[in-house]
């Protein structure tokens, strides 16, 4: 023992003798004895890292070196400005493109982890037990709960809560910025009704007031209905719109077909006659239908708002003029040489058949030709056109006439208070606003003259309004502005930018750059402006016996008034409207039959049957379904424009040409020839 008393290396043997005794006493399960050399230095471990190495049943499994360069090429470091929700995410696919057979998903992502942290996220999973986690989930766990504490949780959700669109921040940016918070903390715990309460409520003023009005005011109301239950208004509209937007995606890129399908025009693709019945675009739409909510309300607006009664007033004056009147004028009469033209059309016609040349008949000061409109003949409209200005005259006037009947008295009395100074309620709750200096109106007069004398025309008269408050005022002169310059400039990109538009000859089937507004616009200036009504509906024109719709038109309310006053227990008598009757066909042309039937269905089905059977449900959901399919139609078909339609990508097949009835635009004239067209 003395001499080894220097030795450090045997100082160890020392504790396994008890004193008083001659001999060793063992201790069951000691380690191996070592030296204070052996304690001295630091043992090598094989295994330095928290994650347990995974068990792996393939033989010859490896890592390739190109998976650990993409994983370490988006390493998360620790700090406190990194993501750690989106670390994962961005590892999660990297991960899922592996698949090995013999190797689970959990083994890869355990293997590959340690590979993408480093600096503080690497001494973080070093300091763990070795060993400790065992699988991902307890992994992914231990990670979130190091780097993305509750108090980063609370910050994020308190982002969110107090999100605001920033200073001229267009409404795009605010919504990506909007949703990438909500990455940044998938454990918000806000609903997506919550987070769309969230967003609305942190725009500003003018990008809210936009929203309004793309969705009437409906998102607004239902936004602000506080309801909890799983079948509550907020989450109704959500599921709609998603359906809404889903959906569109058949009828407007994938099959155009579904928006006007015609059984009669596939059963006799070789009939001119059938094609004219059956066509829903160019006739009397017999037999078409439609799965395109924008067909449904694209021209009458939402039939789910339409009380009714309404729709039937319009489906009663539809009825006798389509299937009635139409019918009889153009198969029956041949009335104004009819079955020359097309049955239902916008366009203009020559006594040829033939679409009439009126670029031909405008001189270089964009006046008439007269010698040139001679040589070429009187201007004709298809039987539906024609019908449809003689209908259109009668409920101008008989709007007049149903008007001095039935509210004749009521006005009368409310012209007698305002002469004796009793105000109504709308000029006692406009009294608190503050009135708006003349010299603004005088101000906006003055320029307004000055820009028509810059523009050659004449200020005839002027309208003198009641004083709105200053803030309506301001509004409606910015408006006013903004809208019109933005107008034109769409216009003018459009024109430019866009081949053949606004010429349906020349345009694919089923093209939305038709302008079906624009081409009736056209029609009215060429009747009115350039040929002048006298070469039209006077003694110069072929359809001056249309004059006689005027008369009707004053008539028609008198005998309403009449069976009204004669039978007042018949309340339903009062309910009969003449002006919509009459102009019940007033926005066709440019909509057409299928529009009409397909809209007249829809109302009556939610506003007659389902508001008779299922009132609770339609008091509740069926506003909310309005707003709902307006807004998945409005935004699917900004995205299909965005991301298909500027670059002009197209699908070309049977589903993408139309409702296949190309022959329902042909004349049935004997003797008259028509390109595409069978001459009888």
């Amino acid at each position: 023992m003395a001499e080894d008393q220097g030795n450090p290396e045997h100082l160890a043997f020392e504790y396994d003798r008890e004193p008083g005794r001659d001999h060793e006493q063992p201790r069951p399960n000691l380690p191996p004895e070592r030296t204070m050399r052996e304690y001295r230095t630091p043992a090598v471990n094989e295994n330095y890292s928290g994650i347990r190495k995974p068990t792996i049943a393939a033989n010859n499994f490896e890592l390739k070196t190109g998976l650990i360069n993409m994983v370490m090429a988006n390493q998360f470091s620790g700090a406190a400005t990194a993501d750690p929700n989106l670390h994962l995410a961005n590892f999660l696919e990297i991960c899922d493109t592996i698949k090995v057979n013999g190797v689970s998903d959990d083994a890869i992502r355990l293997k590959l982890f340690s590979f993408s942290v480093r600096d503080k996220a690497k001494s973080w999973l070093l300091s763990l037990n070795p060993g400790s986690l065992t699988c991902w989930e307890e992994l992914s766990q231990a990670f979130l709960a190091r780097f993305f504490p509750p108090s980063k949780t609370a910050q994020l959700r308190r982002d969110v809560g107090n999100f605001r669109q920033m200073i001229q921040e267009p409404m795009h940016e605010s919504w990506e910025r909007f949703k990438d918070l909500l990455r940044q903390c998938p454990q918000h715990g806000f609903n997506p009704w919550d987070q769309m309460e969230l967003f609305y409520n942190g725009l500003d003023q003018p990008a809210r007031s936009l929203v309004d009005a793309a969705s009437d005011n409906n998102l607004r109301r239902a936004l602000h209905e506080k309801e909890s239950s799983k079948n509550s208004r907020a989450r109704f509209f959500l599921i709609a719109m998603g359906c809404s937007f889903c959906w569109y995606i058949f009828p407007g890129y994938l099959f155009p077909t579904l928006s006007n399908i015609s059984l009669l025009c596939l059963a006799y693709p070789n009939s001119v006659t059938a094609q004219q019945i059956g066509s829903g675009m160019r006739g009397l739409g017999i037999a078409s239908f439609t799965f395109d909510w924008s067909v449904v309300a694209s021209f009458l607006g939402s039939p789910l708002v339409t009380p009714f009664f309404a729709i039937l007033n319009v489906f009663l004056g539809y009825f006798v003029t389509l299937y009635i009147m139409i019918p009889i004028c153009y198969w029956g009469l041949n009335l104004y040489a009819a079955k020359t033209f097309p049955i239902f059309s916008s366009h203009m016609f020559d006594h040829k058949g033939q679409v009439y040349n009126v670029s031909a008949i405008v001189n270089d000061k964009f006046e008439i030709d007269l010698p040139t409109y001679d040589k070429l003949g009187r201007i004709n409209l298809s039987m539906f056109f024609a019908v449809t200005y003689g209908l259109n005259f009668a409920a101008i006037v008989a709007t007049l006439t149903h008007v001095a009947f039935f509210n004749g008295n009521e006005i009368y009395e409310r012209f007698k208070d305002s002469h004796k100074g009793k105000q109504d309620i709308h000029t006692r709750l406009m009294r608190k606003y503050e009135d708006i200096p003349n010299w603004w109106f005088y101000g906006i007069l003055v320029i307004t003259f000055g820009v028509s004398l810059l523009l050659c025309t004449v200020m005839i008269d002027q309208v003198q309004l009641p004083c709105p408050p200053r803030s309506m005022f301001i509004v409606q002169l910015v408006g006013t502005l903004i809208a019109g310059l933005v107008n034109i400039a769409v216009a003018w990109y459009l024109l430019t930018n866009i081949e053949n538009i606004c010429q349906d000859e020349l345009l694919p089937p089923n093209s939305q750059w038709t302008c079906p507004n624009d081409r009736v616009f056209y029609d009215a200036s060429v009747i009115w402006g350039l040929v002048g009504p006298k070469r039209f509906f006077g003694t110069l024109g072929n359809y001056n016996a249309l004059n006689w719709f005027f008369l009707g038109g004053a008539v028609g309310p008198f005998f309403v008034w009449i069976l009204h006053k004669a039978l007042p227990s018949q309340k339903w008598i009062k309910s009969v409207n003449l002006p919509i009757l009459l102009g019940a066909t007033a926005a066709m042309p440019p909509a057409t039959t299928l529009n009409f039937n397909s809209w007249m269905l829809v109302g009556t089905i939610f506003n007659l049957f389902v508001f008779r059977y299922r009132k609770a449900w339609w008091q509740r959901y069926n506003y909310v379904l309005s707003a709902a399919l307006d807004a998945g139609l409005a935004f699917m078909g900004v995205a299909l424009y965005f991301t298909l339609g500027i670059e002009e990508v197209t699908l070309t097949w049977w589903g993408s040409k139309g409702e296949h009835c190309d022959l329902a635009t042909c004349p049935t004239a004997r003797g008259v020839i028509v390109d595409g067209c069978p001459v009888h």
